[in-house]
């Protein structure tokens, strides 16, 4: 099941446009249900690529007291 939206969130013109969206899909030979879950994985992905979470993994890769750690985390925040 492929949903466009909520009627009162999503207006006729809009609804049209992203059926039209899914339909070119289709003709692509993708599925636009499978085009979603793949789109906001990939947005998950590049929002995990943050300067917050790069500071958080180098923070854990390092052989600190956790004293030291929080305080380098602090300084970073």
């Amino acid at each position: 099941l492929f949903a466009l939206g909520d009627y009162p969130s999503v207006g006729l013109a809009d609804a049209r446009e992203k059926c039209e969206d899914a339909r070119k899909l289709v003709r692509l030979g993708v599925s636009p249900v499978q085009n979603r879950q793949f789109e906001k994985i990939r947005r998950e992905m590049d929002s995990a690529n943050t300067f917050e979470a790069v500071a958080k993994e180098w923070l854990a890769l390092k052989d600190w007291e956790d004293v030291t750690k929080t305080r380098r985390l602090d300084m970073l925040q």
